[in-house]
């Protein structure tokens, strides 16, 4: 048996992250599995087949550059699709993604990137000057390939790789990768208020048998949901919210940046369904001239973190949308 056609035959006995995208793409190819607002606040759509296909394109490339299994992938960059893309792409390798706050000092870049050791490092444009003065200032050695997205804000520094250079040059077709659910998918650091972070490893299995299925229950998550995305990819919560809301094969509604009043348009627009945020973007929205005269019926669960919840933001909510069901 050939190698490619043993990779083959393993896909179908097991499960990892990567595999729920591909089936995804299988049986619901035309399902929307994002829309995107960019920078310029230009709405586009990506379906499942589409992004199962562009992770495909950008896995392969990155094998190319010599990616593989245990390798580390890091990314400095706001919300955005090639964030999701180079996400599973990595996932589809055996390696694993570690994000970088985007508010990050020099120091900081420099402590995580040199203790994960990543062979790639993608960054989008408007942060690649100070990963490049970490590497002028002799860190971030270990990094083979920087790659730069764009989002049209600053020219890239010289020899680094465009992101649609990888989609370009890369081969739609299923890598053929050996990846098992014990492997490690994430790399993700804690908050280190009081030392530097530490990293922890979270396997393709702790999400597939745990975490997923226990928002399936718990948030009755599935195809029906369109969610409004709004926390960072870099933390825990927003790279393991995003992983669950397409492994459970929902639409993510995703914007480059948003604001209270830009969330209303949204979620008006985009019959959004579910949302979560902080109490006070949740307060901010109601403040908002347009929030009295928007539809925003379509939303059924709001998730909310990291404050306390005045009554009067509950009851402002609830008239606007009666069916709210509200959770932390």
């Amino acid at each position: 048996m050939t190698d490619l056609a043993a990779a083959r035959k393993a896909m179908l006995g097991r499960a990892t992250i990567g595999d729920q995208l591909r089936r995804h793409a299988q049986h619901t190819p035309n399902k929307e599995a994002i829309i995107y607002y960019g920078p310029d606040g230009s709405r586009s759509v990506i379906s499942y087949e589409q992004l199962n296909a562009q992770v495909n394109r950008v896995a392969n490339a990155l094998a190319g550059l010599g990616v593989g299994k245990s390798d580390v992938v890091a990314v400095m960059s706001r919300n955005s699709v090639d964030y999701m893309t180079i996400w599973f792409a990595t996932l589809k390798l055996g390696a694993a993604l570690t994000g970088l706050n985007f508010t990050f000092t020099e120091t900081e870049i420099s402590y995580q990137v040199n203790h994960a050791r990543p062979r790639i490092l993608m960054a989008e444009d408007v942060f690649c000057g100070r990963i490049t003065a970490a590497r002028e200032a002799g860190s971030l050695g270990c990094v083979e390939h920087f790659v730069y997205s764009s989002a049209g804000e600053t020219e890239p520094p010289e020899g680094w790789l465009a992101f649609s250079g990888l989609v370009a040059a890369g081969d739609a077709a299923e890598p053929a990768a050996d990846v098992h659910e014990d492997d490690v998918a994430m790399l993700v650091y804690t908050s280190g208020t009081t030392a530097f972070p530490k990293g922890v490893l979270i396997s393709h299995r702790n999400y597939l048998i745990s975490t997923t299925p226990a928002w399936t229950l718990g948030l009755d998550l599935g195809p029906q949901v369109v969610w409004l995305f709004v926390m960072p990819f870099f933390t825990i919560a927003g790279l393991g919210s995003m992983t669950n809301i397409i492994n459970c094969g929902a639409t993510i509604v995703l914007a480059h940046t948003i604001d209270p009043a830009a969330a209303i348009r949204i979620i008006a627009t985009e019959k959004v369904t579910y949302m979560a945020q902080t109490p006070t973007f949740f307060l901010a929205m109601t403040a908002e001239p347009e929030f009295r005269g928007a539809d925003l019926t379509a939303l059924q669960r709001c998730i909310t973190y990291g404050g306390t919840v005045p009554s009067h933001m509950i009851t402002a909510w609830q008239e606007a949308s009666p069916g709210i069901t509200w959770g932390t």
